[in-house]
């Protein structure tokens, strides 16, 4: 994206190796230019989200994928996790917890972190870090939500959002 002043990018751009970034200092009246690559200001921090009618929500004992595998040698880090029931005439009952980490691992003692969805409607919880002190993410993994068996008895929208960031 060479050439382009801040007023010509579009709303949101995604930034490429090579791309710099300049900043312009102002030191009483003399402008100095600063320039730096722009991927060394840090990874992009991107969301996904996935909603799930109350059939797909009963039958969260099974995994569901919330980021893809972001290929060779990369790892997602979760950043924080917004979850969102809606609609819910019943609250889901039994098997309430929600776990969320790498694929094919997530469950109560291997997780980067957790959310209830024994609530009614309108009930917004954010995770912003690790249940536990330190969480690995393999790289070439996929995050995943999981509940410990499937919620019975409920009904009502849930609505995840993931914030993340990839790293090689």
């Amino acid at each position: 994206m060479p050439n382009r002043a801040t007023h010509q990018l579009p709303e949101i751009t995604e930034l490429q190796d090579g791309d710099l970034v300049y900043i312009v200092r102002d030191n009483s009246g003399t402008y100095t230019d600063h320039k730096m690559e722009a991927l060394r200001i840090g990874p992009a921090l991107r969301e996904a989200t996935v909603q799930l009618n109350s059939a797909s929500v009963q039958g969260l004992g099974t995994e569901v994928q919330l980021v893809a595998a972001q290929g060779a040698g990369k790892h997602i880090i979760p950043q924080y996790v917004r979850a969102e029931l809606s609609s819910v005439t019943t609250p889901y009952a039994t098997n309430t917890t929600v776990y969320v980490g790498q694929a094919g691992a997530v469950g109560s003692s291997d997780r980067w972190s957790s959310f209830p969805i024994d609530s009614g409607s309108d009930v917004v919880n954010v995770v912003s870090g690790p249940d536990n002190d330190a969480y690995q993410m393999g790289p070439n993994a996929a995050l995943a939500m999981k509940a410990a068996g499937n919620p019975t008895a409920g009904d009502g929208t849930l609505t995840v959002t993931v914030g993340y960031i990839v790293v090689e």
